[in-house]
């Protein structure tokens, strides 16, 4: 491929891998890939050469809490093409049962669980399991570190900003068998902003974020537990010291 580095990512083998990407900027500047499908399985692939224990995808549909029904079969992801692109390849069957956070489970490892989630950060959910691990989170050509997982480390923190609502709704699973859910989402006051920017700033003072290029590409990685440990304190001492 014309220009392309065979190259891996910076990123330990053995690892549970949860992939942020955005795919607009590689896909222009590789014009060999004929299409983003096969832009977001390349991705993939080289992700893989890491020898990686799960890769999971993000496949979010915050549609569901705006009274919109959620299908493993037919709801898109709303984080992205490169999301949607990978949820396209692979079986429903592989994306897990919840209605605002499901991911793809793209290495078959067993995230997907037989019930349906209904508490997003609570104790079933994929983020108390990244914590558990210790699980890597991959930032690919983001400007911004980008980590659903502090929402979980907002709830453990008990932060002000936030609080439990609840949204019922209908929610499909692969066969199209119709549930009646009630979600718990730990859902912010939009009077209220995080700043991305202070996080990161926080995260790389403190030697957690590993940076790196690929392909012309800013690439960072850094893990679940570590990001915890590092900032529930400091939201458990000033609950607002994230925010803009």
């Amino acid at each position: 491929m014309k220009g392309l580095q065979d190259i891996y990512f910076d990123i330990p083998s053995n690892e549970h891998i949860m992939v942020h990407a955005r795919i607009v900027n590689f896909f222009k500047n590789f014009p060999v890939f004929k299409n983003y499908s096969l832009c977001s399985s390349y991705i993939l692939d080289v992700i893989r050469k890491s020898e990686p224990k799960s890769i999971a995808v993000p496949t979010f549909t915050y549609s569901y809490t705006k009274n919109f029904d959620f299908s493993v079969n037919k709801s898109k992801s709303e984080v992205g093409r490169f999301s949607d692109e990978i949820r396209k390849l692979y079986p429903p069957k592989m994306r897990t049962l919840d209605p605002v956070f499901s991911i793809i489970d793209t290495e078959n490892f067993g995230w997907v669980d037989s019930q349906w989630n209904d508490e997003a950060f609570g104790k079933k959910s994929i983020w108390e399991s990244w914590d558990k691990f210790n699980g890597i989170i991959l930032n690919i050509d983001l400007p911004e570190v980008t980590a659903t997982q502090i929402h979980y480390i907002e709830k453990l923190s008990k932060v002000p900003y936030r609080s439990n609502k609840f949204f019922p709704g209908n929610v499909y699973s692969a066969d199209n068998t119709l549930f009646k859910l009630n979600y718990a989402y730990f859902a912010r006051n939009y009077n209220y902003h995080l700043d991305r920017k202070k996080r990161l700033s926080i995260m790389e003072e403190n030697k957690i974020v590993f940076n790196s290029v690929w392909n012309g590409l800013p690439v960072r990685w850094f893990r679940a537990k570590d990001m915890r440990k590092l900032l529930q304190p400091i939201l458990q001492s000033n609950p607002n010291s994230l925010l803009k």
